[in-house]
């Protein structure tokens, strides 16, 4: 369960981006700002193969607590952003971290219940990729009325950091070694 609640929160900025990217661009001014989607979209094709032979070689750790350090580093750009370039930015960043991070933790979900159970294992990280792409929104829904954008790119910023520990926590606890991890 500790992968489904990672790859939730990972999943949190999506439901946040596709239900307010149109109105985050009309609030702050920025013309074109779709053009987020086809960089991300070209980013996540280019570093998919290196993420994998990555995660292959070092293992989870070394993929996942970078995947939410450059994760929670898209966050504060996006809370910052006025202008195109740094969402374009933003953009590769995030497909980097998600991208690595999502990939991680569905192979070391297949990894840990084997082959034989991996329809179980993919189904289970989607139901947590399904859980982010709601609560990205709701939680929208409330920062937004309350503080605006900025404020919730940052608060996202903190539970994707957040998540970092937790992971550690939950490795330590399980006896995982780092060449395991």
């Amino acid at each position: 369960m500790i992968y489904v609640f990672l790859i939730c929160m990972l999943s949190v900025g999506n439901g946040i981006l596709l239900y307010y990217l149109k109105d985050y661009g009309l609030a702050r001014g920025i013309a074109n700002i779709s053009l987020y989607y086809t960089v991300s979209s070209i980013t996540t094709v280019l570093t998919k193969p290196f993420t994998g032979k990555w995660l292959d070689r070092k293992g989870i750790a070394y993929t996942l607590y970078p995947a939410f350090v450059i994760s929670a580093i898209f966050a504060v750009c996006f809370a910052r952003a006025e202008s195109l370039p740094l969402i374009l930015i933003a953009a590769v960043l995030k497909s980097i971290g998600q991208g690595s991070g999502q990939s991680a933790i569905q192979a070391e979900s297949v990894r840990q219940l084997g082959i034989n159970r991996s329809g179980v294992a993919s189904s289970t990280c989607y139901i947590g990729m399904d859980l982010g792409n709601v609560l990205g929104p709701a939680i929208g829904a409330f920062v937004i009325s309350k503080s605006g954008y900025g404020p919730l790119f940052n608060i996202y910023a903190v539970l994707l950091l957040l998540c970092m520990p937790v992971y550690w926590l939950y490795s330590r606890k399980h006896g995982v070694k780092p060449e395991q991890q």
